[in-house]
């Protein structure tokens, strides 16, 4: 296929090749039909590079599947957002699932700025249940390192919120207020500010 000359040869380069991937948002906005076999060739890469932990790479592969997220965002395009965004969230979770703090860090920054996209079209068959679960977790860390554990957590409050901005008023996507969602989300916050408070106290 003639966009995965772009993303092939991207990672040979020192960061993100921006003219290759460049090219390959022009592309993809060209041929809008396209971005589905697109999203599916990234998450490829992207699983080809962590099951052999080149993390750089990994990170490169969810650059240019967040270029194709803003793409939408600032045209008209953002209505064909459904016809790759499965990929995009998959890929999302793989990063999360990830051992190295960076790349989970990258991760839910990437879910928050997708969080922010209007959709007009309703996704009712999409699911957060999983980015609950894992931001959730996130919330309640328990890394030796202070810092890495402060990190983390901090990721994790973001991501809450990103989904919480996602759903939470648009009645297109699924009912963040189930109890079932609640429970875990509230418990998250209340730990993190009794946190915040005990370090303030000492």
């Amino acid at each position: 296929m003639y966009f995965q000359f772009f993303i092939v040869f991207s990672p040979l380069q020192e960061g993100i090749d921006r003219v290759n991937l460049d090219k390959l948002v022009f592309y993809s906005l060209s041929h809008p039909d396209k971005l589905d076999k697109i999203g599916k060739y990234l998450l490829f890469c992207l699983e080809y590079y962590l099951s052999r932990r080149r993390y750089e790479y990994a990170k490169i592969t969810m650059e240019a599947m967040d270029s194709l997220l803003s793409s939408c965002k600032s045209s008209d395009q953002h209505t064909r957002l459904n016809l790759f965004v499965g990929s995009f969230l998959k890929m999302n979770l793989l990063l999360l699932e990830c051992p190295d703090v960076s790349l989970q860090g990258y991760a839910v920054t990437s879910f928050v700025k997708f969080a922010d996209i209007p959709e007009d079209i309703p996704s009712y068959h999409r699911s957060y249940d999983q980015f609950i679960d894992k931001f959730s977790m996130m919330c309640h860390n328990n890394d030796p390192d202070p810092a890495t554990r402060k990190a983390i957590r901090r990721a994790g409050m973001m991501g809450i919120r990103g989904i919480i901005r996602k759903t939470g008023s648009d009645d297109l996507q699924v009912n963040i207020w189930e109890q079932v969602h609640m429970d875990k989300i509230v418990p998250s916050l209340i730990f993190n500010m009794q946190q915040t408070e005990d370090l303030n106290r000492g």
